[in-house]
């Protein structure tokens, strides 16, 4: 069934991606839904096949059943259809609605397009991720240590955006490139790819955009070289960074298609959640009853700033469900495994349920994108699109830990940012006027 579910996983995503791009020709709106259509493809198609016959670690079945391959199909479909279904009536009725009204106070007063003040935003953006780096204590402040990777997101997402909008634009280029030049090598340092991933999928989606295929496939290859490398990242971070062990099976430290081949072995596995989707089926609710929680009301407490509610619980799901289903030991209370967004639901609410929480969630994904492709100021509502909303199409940990801070966050940057341009635009007129 792996191998079934890759191709119509493939289909889908030729057709999601096909239909963003012509309808971006319609309507400008910034491609999402093929992100999540590779994400689909890549976690619970290809990564199931290469662990199924590359297998290294018994804690996972050796392959997917025809239970779990029709409910991956059904899942990703309804949330396909909710968002593209949601995206449509929108559009039909966005002149006689209040939808309109909400955005034209941000465009007004301001020129369409100024690329000198945006480069200048972005770079703040920038500056501002790297002072968490250098001042260690910002960190430990609460609240602001969720802005250390919003802000370079979204600084990243106005410079690429700008850089593939335009036909020379050497300095975007520039600055752009050594901007992630400087934080590659900090991920890299600190052992974290998962940032570098979805700095990428931020690139993708603007060439999607502006149809800069070049760039799209050069990206493919460069995802390739960084996914096959992911155990040096590690052991670069671990050895000689924090001094400990890689703890990578079969893997050695040099440049060989034995080490390759044991990277990308790991790589795989940490990426199979169409077996570990498929575990979770196996076992709920026959051995394991549904769980009793709302990823929903935890969402909602995740937005409340720690620096107004001090003593609000941690985020432990992903600990709660490697122990529920053995993937680590009930002696173990800090390790957290991935527990992606289809076995969430599922060993909650089942797969009817699941299903048709997807197409809302689908939905109401498709308002945040709209709203903010519509922006007059493109490279900002990009910017923010790029912080708040493509991490979400890396559907990997539970739901609430990915959606409990993307309203705070979009309001923060939006507001952020359009301070910053009527203020320049203040400064800018009083210096004409004189």
């Amino acid at each position: 069934m792996d191998l079934i579910l890759t191709l119509i996983l493939f289909i889908i995503t030729l057709s999601v991606f096909t239909y963003e791009i012509s309808r971006k020709n319609k309507r400008n709106v910034f491609p999402f839904m093929t992100l999540v259509a590779i994400y689909y493809l890549f976690f619970y198609g290809i990564s199931s096949i290469w662990t199924s016959l590359y297998q290294l670690h018994p804690i996972y079945p050796l392959e997917l059943g025809g239970v779990t391959t029709v409910y991956i199909v059904a899942f990703i479909c309804s949330q396909l259809i909710g968002y593209f279904l949601f995206s449509n009536l929108l559009f039909r009725f966005i002149d006689r609605s209040l939808f309109r009204r909400l955005q034209s106070p941000l465009n007004i007063g301001l020129h369409n397009f100024q690329t000198k003040p945006m480069l200048v935003l972005s770079s703040i953006a920038i500056l501002a991720h790297f002072t968490f780096s250098a001042v260690p204590l910002l960190k430990e402040v609460p609240s602001i240590n969720q802005l250390q990777q919003p802000l370079w997101y979204f600084g990243f997402g106005v410079l690429i955006w700008l850089s593939l909008g335009k036909k020379r634009p050497l300095k975007e280029i520039f600055i752009a490139g050594f901007a992630f030049l400087l934080c590659l090598v900090n991920f890299v340092l600190t052992g974290l790819t998962t940032p570098i991933f979805i700095s990428l999928f931020i690139f993708l989606s603007a060439a999607f955009y502006w149809k800069r295929y070049f760039s799209t496939v050069a990206t493919f290859i460069f995802l390739s070289v960084l996914f096959s490398s992911y155990s040096h990242v590690k052991y670069v971070a671990n050895t000689y960074i924090k001094g400990g062990e890689t703890g990578i099976r079969d893997f050695k430290p040099n440049i060989s298609s034995y080490s390759i081949f044991a990277s990308v072995n790991a790589a795989a596995r940490r990426s199979s959640h169409g077996l570990v989707l498929e575990k979770v089926i196996q076992k709920t609710p026959r051995e394991i009853p549904y769980a009793k929680y709302s990823p929903f009301l935890d969402a909602a407490i995740n937005h409340i700033p720690r620096i107004i509610w001090r003593t609000k619980p941690e985020e432990v799901r992903g600990n709660w469900f490697g122990k529920r289903f053995s993937f680590v030991h009930q002696n173990d209370h800090r390790t957290s495994w991935n527990l992606p967004w289809t076995a969430e639901f599922y060993l909650i609410y089942g797969p009817i349920k699941a299903v048709t929480i997807s197409f809302f969630i689908g939905g109401f994904i498709s308002l945040f994108v709209i709203f903010l492709s519509l922006l007059r100021h493109r490279p900002i509502g990009f910017g923010i699109f790029s912080s708040s909303i493509i991490p979400l199409f890396y559907q990997e940990s539970n739901f609430s830990l990915m959606f409990g801070n993307i309203i705070t966050i979009a309001l923060f940057l939006l507001i952020s940012s359009y301070l910053f341009m009527l203020i320049y635009n203040f400064f800018l007129k009083s210096v004409e006027y004189r």
